[in-house]
This record gives C-alpha cells, sequence and structure tokens, in this order.
C-alpha cells in the first residue's frame, strides 16, 4: 500500500509508513489524556486516527504539545484537506494519508487550504448579540 506524506504546506511527497511502535498511539484507543505522558520524551509520535470527523485526534495532538512534547507529531489519518488548518493549530507537523485517499483529496486543494490563513470556528464580530432582547 502507497502512502503520501503532507507538511504545514501542503507539499506531497510519497512514503512508505514505517513507524517504531512504541511511537505509535492510536486515537479510539486513549481513555484519557495522561495516557499521552508516556510519549512526551519521545522524539517522532504518531497519533492514527481511523475518522477525523469528532475531533478527538486534535484534541489529542493538541493536548500532547501541552504536556511538553517537542518532537515531531504526525497524524495518520484519512482527512480532508479542509482540516489542515486545524492539525497545524493543535501542533500536528505532518499528515499522512493514503495514496488512494490522496488521487481522491489532490495537492493542490491541500496547498489552497495551507495557505488560507489561521484557523478559527468563529467569525470576530465587532458588537455583541443579546438574545431575547428586543
Amino acid at each position: 500500500m502507497s502512502f503520501v506524506s503532507i507538511n504545514r504546506l501542503g507539499v506531497f511527497t510519497s512514503q512508505r509508513v514505517q513507524t517504531p511502535p512504541h511511537a505509535v498511539i492510536d486515537a479510539g484507543d486513549v481513555k484519557g489524556f495522561h495516557e499521552l505522558d508516556r510519549v512526551v520524551g519521545k522524539e517522532e509520535v504518531v497519533l492514527k486516527a481511523a475518522v477525523c470527523s469528532d475531533g478527538r485526534v486534535f484534541s489529542l495532538a493538541r493536548q500532547l504539545r501541552k504536556r511538553g512534547f517537542v518532537g515531531t507529531l504526525i497524524l495518520e489519518a484519512n482527512m480532508l484537506p479542509d482540516q489542515l488548518p486545524m492539525a497545524i493549530s493543535c501542533g500536528v507537523d505532518q499528515i499522512v494519508i493514503s495514496g488512494e485517499h490522496a488521487r481522491r483529496c489532490t495537492e493542490p486543494q491541500w496547498r489552497m487550504k495551507a495557505e488560507e490563513g489561521r484557523f478559527g470556528y468563529q467569525r470576530a464580530t465587532a458588537r455583541s448579540v443579546s438574545l431575547g432582547a428586543s
């Protein structure tokens, strides 16, 4: 099976994933953030996720950084290009997707999302909105 690595700029590099077992965390198996402490001192950590739709893997990436991890953080999941800014804002350095997924979500799509700027769910507003006011 082929894989594609995507950096923070959305640039593709073909690769074969060969990660030491001690540096892999399956996001679906993590029951609490304290479980991340075992990898804080590693040079490279891979967070594997079957899906990225619930945001769990992004929370784990952020918590790993908050706990002091300073190495390379790789997210191995078939996420969408729209999720790249969120991954970067959570401290992810690299994303690995399958070659098949890379054919559907092409490099220009990833590069465009990398150029769009800072991630954010909410737009800043100049005035506050009061619910129930007449």
